[in-house]
C-alpha cells in the first residue's frame, strides 16, 4: 500500500508499506472528474524531476499565488487543467495534519491503473484498506457552505444540497460509506458538515441503508438481497464495476475481467457469494438454471403448496407431470415458482428453465437464452426454428433432467402456442390466472393446485418482513390491516412499502382508517377490471391490491409528479425486463410531459404565455433557437413586454415576475434533467413496490395488476391516448440505429416493440413514428431471428401506410419511405421498387434533387434495382446518391461509406472486381473504426470483400476472410442472418437494409 505525506521540505512523496507496518493514516472519499481533471499515480511519480518527489509549498497556510506555482510541478506544466483534482490532494493533506496523522492516501494518486495487476489487487483490498484507516474524509464537490453552515437557514439549504450529492450516487463510494470506523463530510470549501453518525438520519433516509449497518455493525448480519438492494440505484464508470465494487460488501476476492460486461461480474459474484456461504442454491451456473430473479429473502414459507408440488413432481407411474399453480393476480404465483426454481437448482443434475410466457415475443427470447446457454448446435444458423430446436433437444439431447416454469400462461391461445414447444420428457411448472389455459397445459383440473391468499400467520410474518423497523409494531393493528387486505401478498407489500416510505407520519393505525375510508366509496375496482381480468371470486380479492396501489399513487402524484409520469409511460410495455436504458429515456419524457401538463392546466399562466407568443415566433422566425428565446425573455421580457401586459389586461398575476420566474424555472428543470433525477423517481417507484429491479440483468419489472391498474387510471383521466403515443416515442429512441455500436441492445427491445405496436392504432401524427419503428423492429427481428409475433404488428403499419400516402405531405413521404423498406425486408422486391420510386418523385418535387432526403432515396432504390437484377440502373442511382453524399457529408461519413457498400456490390455483380475491391476495402477499414469488428455491418464488408477476392481467383485471401467472419459470427451467437443462396453462389451480400437509415 502506498502513503502520501508531506516532507519537511515542503514536498510530496510516496512511501510504500507491506501489510505488517502499515502507520496510521487518513483516506479520502470522492467523486471522480474528468480524467484529465485528476492528478494521477504517473503524475506524481514524474512531477518532482530525479528525487520522484513533488514540489507541495504551502500546504496549510494558503498563499494563493504560490499554490497555484505548486499545481503546475504537480502536473508537470498541464496547466489549470487539473485544478479539480489538485484542490481534493490540498484538502486531504491539510486536513491529515489537522488529526495529527502523517500520512494520507488518496485512490486517484496513490494506484497505478496503468497495471492491471496492480488494479486488481487495490480493488480487491480496497474495503479492508477504507476499514483501518484512521479517519474516512468524504469530499463533496457539489455541496457548497459559502455562507456559514450554523446559521439555519443555510444550513437548510447545505443539507438539501447534501442530500441530492452525486456522492450517493456512485457504486464505489457505498464501500467508504460502511467500511471506514470513522467518516467525516466535507463541502467543497473544505468545511466540516457532521460525521457519518451526526447525519445518521439524513444519510439512512437518502440510501435506505438500515440504521444498524451505518453505525457500524458487522455486514454479514444482513441479508445478501439486502445489501445487493443498498446499490441497485447506483451507478459506476464501467459496467462490470457494479459488481467488483461490493467484493468487499460481501467479503469476496475474485479476478477482475474489464470487458466480460455487468450481468457476467454480476454472475460470477453471486456463484461467489454462494460458495462462500456455502449455499449453494444462491445461484447456480448459467448452463443449469435460467432464472432471472434473484432469490427473495422475504419470502414466507407456503409449505402446503410448495409440498403438492413436489409431490407431483413425478406420477405413481414413473412419468414426469405437468403441474399449474392458479389464482388470481397478487397472491404469489410468481413467487411461489422462484423459490420451488432455487429449491432444486441447488442439485448439480438438474436443469431449470424459466420462460415468460404472457406473449409470444417472450417465449421466443427466453427459448434463444436456453439455447445459448446450452450452446446448442445449429442455433445461429439463418432463419432457424428456434422453437423446434430447442424442443427437439431436450427431447433428445439434453443429458440432463429438466423443470420448466412457464410464467403468466394468461390465455388459451397462448397455452395452445407454447404447447407446441414443450416435450413429454420433463417437469413443467405453469403459474396462470386462467383455469382454462392451465387445463390444456397441465392434462385436466386435477394436475392444478389452487393458490389463495394466505393464512393470517404467514400475511403478519410477510408485513413484519417488509416492514421498516422505524414502523412502530403493534400486534392488534397489524392483524387488523392484514384482514382488512384480506391477506394478500400483493397488497401487504404495497401497504408496508407505503409506510416505510411515509414513517414517522403514518402508523399502522392510520394506515388501517384511511384504507377503510378508500374501501367505504366502493366502485373503484368494477371501473378498473373488466370481467376478463378476473378469476371466479378474485373480484373481492383483488380490489385489496387496488385500494394500496390507489392511495400510494396519489402519494406519488403529490410528491413526485414526474415518477407517477414514468410509471405511466413503462405500463405500456411488456411488464417484464424492460431494460435500464429504456427507463431512464422514458424518465426524460415524462420530465417534458409533466411540464406540458403543468403548462396546460394553469390557465393563468398559459394565457400570460399566450400573451409572449407573438415575440417569440419573432424570434423563431428569425432562426434562434426555441431555448434561447426563452432564455432572453426571462432576461429581458419582464422589463419590456410584461409591464405592457399588466396595464392593457388585469386578469393576469399580480406578480408577474415571479410567475415568469416560475415558468422558467419548471422549464429549465425540464431541458437540464439529469441521471440523478431520473434515479431519484425510480427509487421512489420501488420504495412503494409499484417496480422492482432484477439486480442480475438490471432491468425492471411490474406486476400485472399494477401496470392494469395504471392504463385504466389514465383511461378514467382521458390520459390513455397521449401516454401510449410517449411509450412509442420513447422506444423509438431506444432502439439503436446500425450505424451504432450498441445495437446489441436491441435485442432486449423487442418484446416492448411488440407491446406497445399492440396498442395501434395511433393517431396520424405519430403514424411516422409507428411506421419507423415497425421497420426497426423488423430489421433487428431478423438479425435476431424469430420473433414471429411482431409480423402481424409490421402488416398493421404496411396498411396504414398505403391507406393515407400523399405524395404531397412530408410526412406521408417519410412513411412510404419505411413502407418500401417493409415490403423489402419481406422479399417483395417488386412492389418495394415501385413505393420507392413514387418517395423518389415526391421528395424530388418537395424537398428538392439535392436534398439528404433525395438522396437517400436515390440509395434505397439503387439497392432495391440491384436485388431485381436491375444493375445498370441501380449504377445510375447509387452514384448519383454518391457524388450527392460526398459534397453534402464528406467522404468518410457514415451514409457515404454506406452508399458505397451498395455501389460495390452492384459493381461486383457485373464483373467489375477491382473497383468492387477497392470500395469494400474502404467501407470495411471505415467501420472497423466505428463501429468495431463484431458489428453486423462490419461482418458485411469483410464478406462482400471475400466474396471479391473469391470471384477473382484469390482463395486462400477469400478463405481467411471468410473464416473470420464465421467465428467472430459464433462468438458474438447471434449474428445478423446471411442470405444462403446468393452466398453459397459466392456473391456479395448488398445487404438489404443499406441505405434504409439515410
Amino acid at each position: 500500500m502506498r502513503l502520501l505525506k508531506v516532507e519537511d521540505d515542503g514536498r510530496l512523496s510516496l512511501t510504500e508499506f507491506d501489510g505488517n507496518n502499515i502507520p496510521p493514516y487518513a483516506i479520502l472519499s470522492h467523486t471522480w472528474g474528468a480524467d484529465y481533471e485528476e492528478v494521477t499515480f504517473k503524475d506524481v511519480r514524474t512531477g518532482g524531476g530525479k528525487r520522484r518527489k513533488v514540489v507541495f509549498k504551502d500546504v496549510l497556510t494558503g498563499g494563493g499565488k504560490r499554490k497555484e506555482a505548486t499545481f503546475k510541478d504537480v502536473v508537470t506544466g498541464k496547466g489549470k487543467s487539473k485544478e479539480f483534482g489538485y484542490k481534493k490532494i490540498l484538502f486531504c493533506a491539510g486536513q491529515a495534519v489537522n488529526d495529527d496523522l502523517e500520512y494520507f492516501w488518496i485512490d486517484t494518486c496513490c494506484i497505478d491503473k496503468d497495471s492491471s495487476a496492480e488494479l486488481a489487487k487495490a480493488i480487491n483490498s480496497m474495503f479492508r484498506w477504507y476499514h483501518k484507516a484512521a479517519k474516512c474524509y468524504v469530499y463533496l464537490s457539489d455541496v457548497s457552505t459559502a455562507q456559514p453552515t450554523e446559521d439555519p437557514f443555510f444550513q437548510q439549504v447545505w443539507k438539501s444540497a447534501f442530500c441530492h450529492s452525486k456522492w450517493f450516487t456512485r457504486g464505489w463510494t457505498l464501500q467508504e460509506l460502511l467500511a471506514p470506523k470513522s467518516v467525516e463530510f466535507f463541502s467543497a470549501e473544505g468545511e466540516r458538515l457532521g460525521s457519518r453518525l451526526e447525519l445518521l438520519q439524513e444519510i439512512h433516509e437518502k440510501t435506505k441503508i438500515p440504521i444498524q449497518a451505518l453505525q457500524g455493525n458487522q455486514l454479514s448480519g444482513f441479508s445478501i438481497d439486502e445489501r445487493m438492494s443498498w446499490a441497485a440505484s447506483r451507478q459506476t464508470k464501467h459496467e462490470e464495476d457494479a459488481a467488483y465494487c461490493l467484493l468487499g460488501i460481501f467479503d469476496i476476492h475474485m479476478p477482475l475481467i474489464y470487458g466480460e460486461g455487468r450481468q457476467k461480474a454480476l454472475g460470477r459474484l453471486l456463484k461467489e457469494i454462494g460458495e462462500s456461504n456455502n449455499h449453494g442454491s444462491l445461484i447456480s451456473p448459467s448452463t443449469l438454471s435460467t432464472v432471472p430473479f434473484i432469490r427473495n429473502s422475504d419470502f414466507v414459507d407456503r409449505p402446503d403448496i410448495l409440498a403438492r408440488i413436489r409431490a407431483k413432481c413425478v406420477l405413481p407411474t414413473g412419468h414426469v407431470a405437468r403441474v399449474a399453480l392458479v389464482g388470481f393476480g397478487g397472491v404469489g404465483k410468481s413467487q411461489i415458482a422462484i423459490e420451488y426454481a432455487y429449491s432444486i437448482s441447488g442439485s448439480r443434475n438438474t436443469l431449470v428453465l424459466w420462460v415468460y410466457a404472457g406473449t409470444k415475443t417472450g417465449v421466443e427470447q427466453d427459448y434463444r437464452k436456453i439455447a445459448d446457454d446450452n450452446r446448442i448446435p445449429g442455433r445461429d444458423q439463418p432463419e432457424v426454428d428456434i422453437l423446434g430446436l430447442v424442443k427437439k433437444w431436450l427431447r433428445n439431447e439434453c443429458q440432463k433432467p429438466w423443470t420448466m416454469i412457464l410464467d403468466n400462461v394468461d390465455d388459451r391461445s397462448m397455452a395452445e402456442y407454447v404447447d407446441n414447444f414443450i416435450p413429454q420428457n420433463g417437469f413443467v411448472l405453469v403459474t396462470s390466472r386462467s383455469e382454462d389455459a392451465a387445463a390444456y397445459l397441465v392434462g385436466g383440473h386435477t394436475n392444478i393446485i389452487p393458490v389463495g391468499p394466505m393464512g393470517k400467520e404467514q400475511a403478519l410474518d410477510l408485513l413484519h418482513k417488509r416492514l421498516r423497523r422505524e414502523v412502530e409494531w403493534d400486534d392488534g393493528k397489524a392483524s387488523d390491516l392484514v384482514k382488512a387486505l384480506e391477506y394478500i401478498p400483493l397488497a401487504i407489500s404495497q401497504a408496508a412499502s407505503f409506510l416505510n416510505h411515509k414513517v414517522p407520519k403514518y402508523t399502522l393505525s392510520l394506515y388501517l382508517y384511511e384504507i377503510g375510508k378508500e374501501g367505504e366509496k366502493g366502485g373503484y375496482l368494477e371501473q378498473a377490471y373488466p370481467d376478463r381480468w378476473r378469476v371466479r371470486t378474485s373480484f373481492e380479492h383483488a380490489n385489496s391490491v387496488v385500494l394500496t396501489w390507489h392511495k400510494s399513487f396519489r402519494c406519488i402524484q403529490a410528491e413526485r409528479p414526474t415518477a407517477a409520469a414514468l410509471l405511466s409511460v413503462m405500463s405500456f410495455f411488456d411488464r417484464q425486463e424492460i431494460p435500464e436504458h429504456l427507463v431512464y429515456i422514458s424518465g426524460a419524457r415524462s420530465y417534458q410531459f409533466t411540464f406540458h401538463r403543468w403548462l396546460l392546466s394553469n390557465q393563468d399562466i398559459y394565457a400570460l404565455l399566450m400573451a409572449i407568443a407573438g415575440p417569440i415566433l419573432v424570434l423563431s422566425y428569425l432562426g434562434i433557437r426555441l431555448s434561447v428565446v426563452i432564455s432572453l425573455l426571462a432576461a429581458l421580457g419582464t422589463i419590456s413586454i410584461l409591464p405592457v401586459i399588466s396595464h392593457a389586461n388585469q386578469a393576469y398575476p399580480r406578480n408577474l415576475l415571479e410567475t415568469l420566474k416560475t415558468i422558467f424555472q419548471r422549464f429549465y428543470n425540464w431541458r437540464n434533467v439529469s441521471r440523478v433525477d431520473i434515479d431519484e423517481d425510480i427509487i421512489l417507484l420501488r420504495n412503494y413496490a409499484f417496480i422492482s429491479q432484477d439486480l442480475k440483468s438490471n432491468c425492471y419489472q411490474m406486476h400485472r395488476l399494477v401496470q392494469l391498474s395504471v392504463r385504466k387510471w389514465l383511461e378514467n383521466k382521458c390520459r390513455f391516448t397521449r401516454i401510449k403515443e410517449e411509450s412509442l416515442l420513447a422506444l423509438l429512441e431506444a432502439f439503436p440505429t446500425p450505424d451504432q455500436e450498441d445495437w446489441i441492445g436491441s435485442k432486449s427491445l423487442l418484446p416492448h416493440a411488440e407491446a406497445v405496436m399492440g396498442f395501434a392504432p395511433f393517431r396520424n401524427a405519430y403514424l411516422l413514428p409507428y411506421t419507423t419503428l415497425s421497420h426497426t423492429t423488423a430489421y433487428y427481428a431478423r438479425i435476431w431471428k424469430g420473433h414471429r409475433a411482431l409480423r402481424e404488428n409490421v402488416d398493421n403499419a404496411t396498411a396504414r401506410t398505403r391507406q393515407l400516402f400523399d405524395p404531397k405531405d412530408v410526412l406521408a413521404l417519410q412513411c412510404g419511405f419505411s413502407l418500401s423498406w417493409l415490403l423489402m425486408s419481406d422479399g417483395k422486391y417488386n412492389e418495394a421498387t415501385n413505393w420507392a420510386k413514387r418517395v423518389l418523385q415526391g421528395r424530388e418535387m418537395v424537398f428538392g434533387s439535392n436534398s439528404l432526403d433525395t438522396l437517400s432515396a436515390y440509395s434505397s432504390l439503387a439497392l432495391m434495382l440491384q436485388c431485381q437484377g436491375n444493375y445498370e440502373e441501380a449504377e445510375q442511382m447509387s452514384r448519383k446518391a454518391g457524388d450527392g453524399f460526398k459534397e453534402t457529408l464528406g467522404v468518410d461519413h457514415s451514409i457515404t461509406q454506406r452508399n458505397n457498400n451498395i455501389l460495390g456490390s452492384i459493381l461486383l455483380f457485373k464483373g467489375r472486381h477491382t473497383e468492387a475491391e477497392e470500395l469494400f476495402l474502404e467501407v470495411m477499414n471505415a467501420r472497423k473504426g466505428v463501429l468495431g469488428e463484431e458489428h453486423p455491418d462490419t461482418l458485411t464488408s469483410m464478406a462482400n470483400l471475400a466474396a471479391t477476392y473469391r470471384n477473382q481467383g484469390r482463395w486462400k485471401e477469400a478463405e481467411e476472410l471468410e473464416v473470420k467472419v464465421m467465428e467472430t459470427r459464433n462468438d458474438v451467437l447471434e449474428s445478423r442472418p446471411v442470405e444462403g443462396g446468393r452466398r453459397a453462389r459466392g456473391e456479395s451480400d448488398g445487404d438489404e437494409k443499406e441505405g434504409a437509415w439515410g
